[in-house]
C-alpha cells in the first residue's frame, strides 16, 4: 500500500513537472503567445479569481469546451498561491485536492486545477487548467 501511494506521489509530481515546464517555455517566450487580455479583472470562468495584475495568455483548448490558461506575475509564488487559494474559497469553490503549490477545486460543472511555480530570475507561472464535467 505505501508503495502504490509512492508511485502516485512520484506519478502527480512527474505530471507537474511536465507542465510547469511548459508553461515555463510560455513565459519565456511571450512575445510568440497569443495575448488574451492584460485586463485580469474578468476570466472565462466566473466567480474565480485571477491574479492582479498578472498577464493573461491562451495556452491550449481541448474541444469542445476544456482548456488551460496561464498568467504571468511578478510577485512570488506563494504569494500567488495564498491569494488564489483563499479567493476561491471564498468564492464558492471546494478544494478537492492540495499538493505544494498546486490545488484543484470544484464547482457546480466545473473543475479547476491550479498550479504556481517560479524558475530562478523568471517571472511565476499561473497554470489554470479548466475542465467542464
Amino acid at each position: 500500500m505505501l508503495l502504490i501511494k509512492l508511485l502516485n506521489i512520484r506519478i502527480v509530481l512527474l505530471l507537474s513537472i511536465v507542465v510547469l515546464i511548459g508553461v515555463f517555455v510560455m513565459v519565456k517566450n511571450q512575445d510568440s503567445l497569443d495575448l488574451i487580455s492584460s485586463d485580469t479583472s474578468s476570466t472565462a470562468v466566473p466567480d474565480f479569481p485571477v491574479y492582479p495584475e498578472s498577464t493573461i495568455f491562451r495556452m491550449a483548448t481541448k474541444p469542445p469546451s476544456d482548456f488551460a490558461v496561464a498568467f504571468a506575475s511578478n510577485d512570488s509564488p506563494q504569494e500567488v498561491f495564498d491569494f488564489l487559494l483563499k479567493n476561491a474559497k471564498e468564492n464558492g469553490w471546494q478544494v478537492i485536492d492540495q499538493k505544494g503549490l498546486i490545488f484543484k477545486s470544484t464547482k457546480q460543472e466545473i473543475t479547476i486545477t491550479i498550479s504556481v511555480s517560479q524558475n530562478p530570475g523568471e517571472q511565476t507561472a499561473i497554470l489554470q487548467q479548466v475542465k467542464f464535467n
